[in-house]
């Protein structure tokens, strides 16, 4: 082998290691830009889900106190029917005794 010709392959062999640290740098530091955006987003949906879970609780509580109010006025519906209904029959019978 001539001397120019190891000059060459040392040349290209030293850009191709200047390469492949570079590489690996570029790799090494994406994967930890990665890394650190998977941790945020696994908190966000971890915050997501605690709000979900709070705001389920909430309409939880909306729901029991409607039906609490539904019942109240069915109640109070049949309070008033029955009112009527004593009161048409006072008038029926009154009708028919005159």
């Amino acid at each position: 082998m001539n001397v120019d010709l190891i000059r060459v392959l040392l040349a290209v062999a030293t850009v191709g290691v200047g390469l492949a640290g570079l590489m690996l740098s570029s790799l090494r530091a994406l994967r930890h830009e990665v890394r650190g955006l998977r941790h945020e987003t696994r908190e966000e949906i971890q915050g997501l889900r605690q709000e979900t879970r709070e705001e389920i609780q909430d309409l939880r509580g909306h729901m029991e106190r409607i039906d609490s109010h539904i019942g109240e006025l069915r109640e109070r519906m049949a309070h008033v029917e029955g009112l009527l209904t004593g009161l048409r029959d006072a008038f029926v019978q009154r009708t028919i005794a005159n």
